[in-house]
């Protein structure tokens, strides 16, 4: 699905692959400490592309599409509701926990936009009462929050409440909208990269061909022209933190990994190349995240266990 632009609004006041087999040079320590643990290499680069997928096709209209907004924020609920409103969905508002609860029992939403941290009942607390009620239990959730962050609080909420997506603020208005259209179409929201425009295709293959002769100065030329132009392509993303870390530039390669990872948060060759870069910078707690979140996505338990070894070094 293309990413659309971004506008943030600001609160008022994936693919299986193998285990890394291969070892390299050690981690830089500092005097005193324990011996460095060995790092593994980085992916090759050019080697792989991911799937692209295509944008959804979305019905201009969704009368007949109930939304509950629930946040203490009333600019948050205005700037959200005037946004389904223009695609004819009926919004309704909660500001607090119990009001979520009866307007959710009352109206029956075919969709609920909830903040984790509301006045009075939690919206974890709201989530659960939800997952409870036998008229509401499969009703999709999108949650929202100002305070909770990460990958283990978002992954922990689709675990244990079934919620849909998570998004941080200052919301990415536009993409949550997208998200709740799609799901109010009964659809999948594409987890998978995009594709590449034809400018940002082209820096690819340019990038790629100075990369096969050798160029490694040149390739990384062609694919940062590739991100000025689309800063949310993936592919270009991934594989510039690649490039950067082959130059040994491994804070400019753990940016661009950072970047890519945001895009898609369970790409396993990006979070085990996130943890090398780390790793090969002297971060040794960062790394130790990195390789836990790619433990999380790892495909089957051999690939698992080859990272928990590698995590566990790090400790």
């Amino acid at each position: 699905m293309a990413e659309p632009s971004h506008q943030a609004v600001t609160p008022s006041p994936t693919t299986a692959e193998p285990a890394y087999q291969a070892f390299s040079r050690p981690v830089p320590e500092p005097a005193g400490t324990k011996a460095p643990s060995p790092t593994p290499e980085l992916d090759p680069a050019f080697a792989q592309r991911a799937r692209p997928s295509q944008p959804p096709r979305l019905s201009n209209s969704h009368a007949g599409v109930r939304v509950l907004i629930v946040d203490a924020d009333r600019n948050i609920r205005g700037a959200i509701r005037s946004r389904l409103l223009e695609t004819s969905m009926t919004v309704d508002e909660a500001e607090d926990g119990k009001q979520a609860l009866a307007t959710a029992r009352g109206d029956k939403p075919n969709l609920i936009i909830i903040e984790t941290t509301l006045p009075g009942l939690l919206g974890f607390e709201v989530c659960q009462r939800l997952r409870a009620d036998e008229q509401l239990s499969d009703v999709p959730i999108i949650a929202l929050s100002s305070f909770h962050r990460g990958w283990r609080i978002r992954d922990d909420l689709r675990d244990v409440f079934g919620v849909q997506h998570f998004f941080e603020k200052p919301l990415d208005l536009d993409r949550l909208i997208t998200t709740v259209r799609v799901l109010a179409e009964g659809k999948e929201v594409d987890r998978d990269p995009p594709t590449l425009g034809e400018i940002a295709e082209s820096c690819w293959e340019a990038g790629m061909e100075a990369f096969e002769a050798g160029d490694l100065d040149q390739a990384i030329s062609h694919l940062e022209q590739g991100v000025d132009i689309e800063p949310q392509a993936f592919e270009l993303l991934c594989h510039l933190g690649l490039l950067y870390g082959r130059r040994d530039d491994l804070f400019k390669a753990a940016h661009a990994l950072e970047r890519a990872i945001t895009l898609q948060a369970n790409h396993l060759s990006s979070l085990k190349n996130l943890a090398v870069i780390y790793q090969r910078a002297g971060f040794r707690r960062k790394a130790t995240e990195m390789w836990e979140r790619a433990m999380w996505v790892a495909p089957d338990d051999a690939t698992k266990t080859s990272i928990k070894e590698l995590m566990l070094s790090l400790l």
